[in-house]
């Protein structure tokens, strides 16, 4: 009995501990001093649950453009509810999230992205053993909400979504070959309704494009069988919605989906939020799918010169920018200037060229060959031609030497990274004139990070 006794009090002991220390811990003024909590407060309870939605935008890092950020956090209004905390006082509602707690608000969708994975790849594997279009369409339909989810979440996942584009363009190529497709919306659609308007959503807060799938024969079905405008990818995929005549199935999605992907790597400490919330030209720091390129370079110009270009692409866009140097590093001093039809009796027959460049411009990245970008820039350079003198003096060739206006295209390839991470490799090649006077070739091989 007298156990018995002693059992209770600690219990009820330490239940007063625990009580003591969650009201020490929703003191309001402790969570507004601590430069760890996330809050905001109202006269309501919606407005306090805007007001950290809000702040929480701009402190995750999301790498889209920042007039996306809000409408994208407001994708996450239920675990946003679920994973902040609220007090009452003073007829005010305080909403509050410690710093650390941040990686909790993105375990649901992660979690469910690789619930849609699992499931993509089996009616993929489905579709290989039966090639039926059906199964087809439901397996991109499954890889493009994933797609759209892993484009919500904050830190760039560029790597994977290209992996899942790849899935569905070859369920694409492998669709077309099959006999003709009949559009039907995919019974999944209609299972999984609130994940497809949740995609959706996120689809057209990103601006993501996509087309149905579209097969190649499929035209010449009747107009009741008329191709869906339904989009299913996050890129211009031609794959045309099948025809379900068996019944709807139901979706086995695996509870504890395994994937590479890693789980949130933000440092969520203070400052940090302290700069997310800044916003300090956000838009123009290269994300992690974007590259940073470091390419040496060689010209022919026909001489030979040596250089290296430098550029980035800026995140949430498909264009860059980028500065490039080149000189053959020839050194001639000369206040000489003579005519191309000079006397040769006063002339050694030695002759010397310095050609130099510096320019920029702006790189495009290919919207269906993201490995593939172009370059386009303007800027000054010369080509002088020096030739001796009897008098062991260099003078300068006037009616051959270029000056003034540099133009320049080129293009940039990075291979897909298969074996290697960061840095990637990436060539470069292109064609330059200075003042319309010649004609010059530059190859490089650098690195992109």
């Amino acid at each position: 009995m007298i156990k018995r006794i002693a059992i209770k009090q600690i219990i009820l002991l330490a239940a007063f501990l625990a009580l003591s220390f969650s009201v020490k811990a929703q003191n309001p003024e402790q969570i507004k001093s601590d430069s760890k909590m996330i809050w905001a407060e109202g006269s309501s309870q919606k407005e306090a649950l805007d007001g950290i939605t809000s702040k929480l935008a701009y402190a995750v890092g999301f790498t889209c453009q920042k007039s996306k950020f809000l409408p994208l956090m407001q994708t996450y209004a239920q675990d946003i509810r679920k994973v902040t905390h609220q007090i009452t006082y003073s007829g005010k509602f305080l909403r509050y999230i410690s710093t650390s707690d941040l990686p909790k608000l993105f375990q649901a969708r992660r979690q469910k992205i690789g619930e849609l994975k699992s499931s993509a790849d089996k009616y993929k594997q489905r579709f290989t053993q039966t090639g039926s279009p059906s199964d087809a369409e439901d397996a991109a339909t499954l890889y493009r909400w994933a797609i759209a989810y892993l484009s919500s979440l904050p830190g760039g996942n560029s790597k994977e979504i290209k992996s899942l584009q790849q899935q569905i363009n070859s369920l694409q190529k492998s669709a077309g070959k099959s006999s003709a497709i009949n559009a039907s919306s995919s019974p999944i659609k209609s299972q999984m309704a609130h994940i497809n308007r949740q995609a959706s959503q996120i689809e057209s807060i990103l601006g993501i494009r996509s087309t149905p799938l579209l097969a190649a024969n499929a035209k010449s079905n009747s107009s009741s069988n008329a191709p869906s405008n339904q989009p299913f990818s996050s890129s211009k995929v031609e794959v045309q919605k099948p025809v379900r005549k068996a019944p709807a199935l139901a979706i086995s999605l695996p509870e504890s989906p395994a994937h590479n992907d890693s789980l949130v790597t933000t440092s969520w400490a203070s400052d940090e939020v302290t700069k997310a919330l800044q916003g300090k030209l956000e838009d123009f720091v290269p994300s992690e799918d974007a590259h940073i390129f470091i390419i040496p370079q060689i010209g022919f110009s026909p001489e030979w010169n040596a250089g290296a270009m430098l550029g980035t692409k800026f995140k949430s866009s498909n264009m860059g920018v980028y500065a490039s140097y080149r000189s053959n590093f020839t050194s001639v001093s000369s206040d000489l200037s003579i005519d191309s039809s000079e006397d040769p009796s006063h002339l050694t027959g030695s002759h010397k060229v310095f050609i130099q460049s510096i320019t920029a411009g702006l790189l495009f990245q290919l919207t269906e060959a993201p490995h593939i970008k172009l370059n386009v820039g303007a800027g000054y350079g010369n080509r002088n031609i020096y030739w001796q003198t009897t008098s062991n003096q260099w003078a300068e060739v006037a009616d051959r030497t270029s000056k003034g206006l540099v133009l320049e295209a080129g293009i940039l390839y990075s291979p897909p990274k298969h074996f290697w991470h960061k840095p990637g490799l990436t060539l470069s090649a292109g064609l330059s004139t200075i003042n319309f006077k010649t004609i010059g070739l530059t190859l490089g091989i650098g690195l992109s990070f």
